[in-house]
């Protein structure tokens, strides 16, 4: 295994004798300290893939299109109006597959990184995926089940900025978490 040296004003891990400098913020590498990793080679290989973080990107990608894309048919109800709420009923049925991906590579991603999902972080953030997927399905259903009024054009842009607004929620929840692991 390579020998890591971490950088004690920022934390970013790196090969030793790779760098004078840090990368990261630029500090001179006498600030460098040796660096043991905390978890098992296999474990580290499987977090390393970063599949949760890339994954909750698509869900918020999705859900900010819907986003605007539904302002610019309420703001503009005329302008390529079937294209668009096309284009937002095709992304409504996107939204709830891609949460529920974050989802799954969330759950296998504390499972690797805590070995158990009781702790109260990881249970709060199952708590507020399991909400953020329902008001996700909520979006293709009403799009579904509904003519395309002003009225449920609103009632999709609330519950996108539901779905929205809880993503932020578990991204910030998930900042505190990333670098949080179980030994060994």
């Amino acid at each position: 295994m390579k020998e890591m040296v971490r950088c004690k004003p920022c934390g970013y891990i790196m090969e030793a004798g790779k760098h004078d400098t840090c990368p990261a913020c630029g500090v001179s590498s006498k600030v460098f300290e040796p660096y043991k990793d905390r978890v098992s080679h296999k474990r580290r290989q499987l977090l390393d893939l970063d599949l949760h973080p890339i994954a909750v990107h698509f869900p918020q990608t999705i859900a900010v299109f819907i986003f605007q894309f539904l302002l610019i048919s309420i703001l503009f109800p005329k302008f390529k109006s079937v294209e668009i709420i096309n284009f937002i009923g095709f992304l409504g049925v996107l939204l709830p597959l891609a949460v529920f991906g974050a989802f799954i590579s969330g759950v296998i991603d504390a499972k690797i990184r805590f070995k158990k999902l009781s702790p109260s972080a990881l249970k709060k953030k199952i708590y507020l995926g399991s909400l953020m997927f329902i008001t996700s399905i909520a979006v293709p259903l009403l799009f579904i089940l509904f003519d395309k009024t002003l009225t449920i054009k609103i009632a999709v842009l609330i519950s996108t900025g539901v779905t929205l607004l809880i993503a932020t929620f578990l991204a910030l929840m998930g900042k505190k978490l990333m670098y949080a692991e179980m030994p060994g």
